[in-house]
């Protein structure tokens, strides 16, 4: 079996050198017959520059509201227009007849359980639990928005002891 193994490892090795388009396959059988290789393969996504990504007002607000992170400076729209043309990009490649992967460590066994509920109807109670909510879902601040807090220390707040504060007022505004 391992001469066997060894046999099929040099005919890939030496077809993916006489073949380089086909150099995709080159680990293949470098990690015991797995499908996934040992080291990264440096594809080229799709070189069709479609031109700038667009965004109309109504969109960037919703993905604002749905994100919680503000868009209002260049670089953050800037990120955001590249991550979407890197989206449409991955959605050009052609995914024809590749099974999906439950895991990527295709030899190890993956006991998948059912998905059975055993306790359910409680989303109101957990939804309690929350501050703000909006259609069923948690309400959090904006992720790039600091939360505005201002903290009023004097000189003489502190003592020898670093310990020992005295007067330590901290406001913070929701």
């Amino acid at each position: 079996k391992r001469q066997m193994f060894n046999i099929t490892r040099f005919i890939c090795r030496n077809h993916c050198r006489l073949f380089p388009y086909n150099n995709i396959y080159a680990n293949t059988f470098s990690s015991g017959g797995s499908k996934v290789p040992d080291r990264p393969h440096q594809h080229d996504l799709i070189d069709d520059d479609d031109g700038d990504v667009e965004l109309d007002e109504a969109t960037l607000h919703q993905l604002q509201r749905w994100s919680l992170v503000k868009l209002d400076d260049d670089k953050a729209l800037s990120a955001l227009k590249k991550s979407i043309k890197f989206a449409n990009k991955i959605l050009k490649i052609d995914t024809e007849g590749v099974e999906p992967l439950y895991t990527v460590l295709e030899n190890k066994y993956l006991t998948l359980r059912d998905d059975v509920v055993f306790e359910g109807n409680c989303r109101n109670e957990i939804l309690s639990n929350a501050k703000v909510t909006e259609e069923n879902y948690f309400v959090a601040p904006p992720g790039n928005i600091p939360l505005e807090t201002s903290v009023n220390v004097e000189p003489e707040v502190f003592t020898d002891k670093k310990d020992d504060v005295k007067n330590l007022s901290t406001n913070v505004t929701d």
